[in-house]
């Protein structure tokens, strides 16, 4: 494995001219077991900026052209807790201006569906094409539990691809999947969060504030919006990463008339 010594500007110039994947999962979903299989030897090993939190990425080969692959910090939600979980989720919300992701891969314990489920909603708010990769399909299997992979597709929107990463299992069709989806880009459609007329309304003053001319969907930032509503720490996390010269206090109250 290559220790990381580019230079920023070297990085950046490296990162716009590839496809860029991030591989995302709760804490031991088995996500750098997959990372492995998918990158092998091809990986490098640095710091993200200004922080000692440790940054992988990895190509994966076989594509008409590299494939850089980020092995993002495992969380729980998007609602950042840590300083692990405010770098993933500002790659992810796309704050991190270097980072053009155009597919996330999303790690799920398949014996842990309930608690995994809720991280892939949040992704599928951020309108980037996702796969599932159903992680541990053996132990599931063995504890009796019978994965409905054809319902969870019709529910979620995304394709679910069984995997047992330390068996080397499942792994080829992953790939394939990745290859296909970039190659031809999103053929699902994720189902999109349903929210109300009227707590969209309340909620446009925000949604109009955080996305500062830009031209994702409405549905983006409305899910922004809620997240924002609900937790302080994702709120100041997003204010973090704007300019200084913002007018904070106006953000503050603007978010506090919403609730």
């Amino acid at each position: 494995m290559d220790q990381l010594q580019n230079t920023p500007n070297e990085l950046l110039s490296e990162e716009k001219s590839l496809k860029n994947i991030a591989l995302v999962g709760n804490p031991n979903t088995g996500k750098t077991t997959v990372f492995n299989l998918l990158t092998g030897l091809h990986q490098k090993v640095g710091n993200y900026a200004g922080v000692t939190v440790e940054k992988k990425t990895g190509f994966l080969l076989g594509y008409q052209k590299k494939i850089n692959i980020y092995d993002l910090p495992g969380l729980y939600s998007l609602i950042p807790k840590s300083i692990d979980d405010k770098i993933a989720s500002e790659i992810l919300c796309g704050r991190e201006d270097s980072i053009d992701i155009k597919l996330i891969v999303v790690v799920l314990d398949s014996g842990n569906l309930s608690r995994n489920l809720y991280l892939l909603s949040q992704i599928l708010d951020l309108k980037i094409p996702v796969i599932a990769a159903l992680n541990m399909m053996d132990v599931a299997e063995s504890n009796g539990l019978n994965i409905n992979i054809k319902g969870l597709e019709d529910v979620f929107g995304i394709p679910f691809i069984p995997i047992v990463a330390n068996k080397k299992k499942g792994i080829d069709n992953l790939k394939e999947r990745i290859f296909r989806t970039l190659e031809k880009g999103s053929i699902e459609s994720p189902n999109p969060l349903q929210i109300p007329e009227e707590i969209k309304s309340a909620i446009k003053p925000i949604n109009i504030m955080i996305r500062n001319g830009s031209e994702k969907a409405d549905s983006f930032y409305d899910a922004q919006a809620l997240r924002y509503l609900s937790s302080d720490a994702a709120f100041k996390s997003w204010q973090s990463s704007k300019p200084k010269n913002s007018d904070q206090t106006k953000e503050q109250e603007l978010l506090q008339a919403a609730r």
